[in-house]
């Protein structure tokens, strides 16, 4: 009998400003590090969505949100050979105060970007993303080469 195919679970965070959107720079965490991205994480065992995505934006960037202030936009199937994913596109619709960089273990660098000036150094599928929101599409697929 064959194993059955496994997927990480990740959740990603949108604070959008007029046409910015928040960003952090990725930093000696191992994977894509001095590299762009939403603020994010994996789910933990045991945890819903949303708790994952509450609890992460409250550590990364150090904004503490309720159910009621997200909502789910987008869903990305991700696959890359050994490490496929499922993710998990959420944007905050009200909020106090401004995110900022709450894990400088983890980021570098942490500020709004505009939708149409992205930096070069961004993850591949983050701009892919941002795309897909203005067409209102909820769910995609991206394979990343191997």
């Amino acid at each position: 009998m064959s194993d059955r195919f496994k997927v990480l679970l990740a959740v990603y965070i949108i604070f959008r400003r007029g046409k910015d959107v928040f960003l952090i720079r990725r930093f000696n965490t191992g994977y894509s590090d001095g590299m762009y991205t939403l603020p994010s994480g994996h789910v933990e065992d045991g945890e819903s969505i949303v708790d994952a995505v509450l609890r992460e934006t409250e550590e990364e960037v150090g904004v503490r949100l309720k159910e009621n202030q997200i909502r789910h936009v987008h869903t990305m199937y991700r696959y890359r050979k050994d490490d496929p994913y499922i993710d998990f596109y959420f944007e905050a619709v009200d909020w106090s105060g401004e995110p900022c960089n709450a894990e400088d273990h983890k980021c570098n660098h942490a500020d709004w970007f505009n939708v149409n000036d992205l930096p070069d150094n961004i993850l591949q599928y983050i701009p892919a993303v941002l795309i897909y929101l203005s067409q209102d599409r909820v769910f995609s697929e991206f394979l990343l080469e191997i």
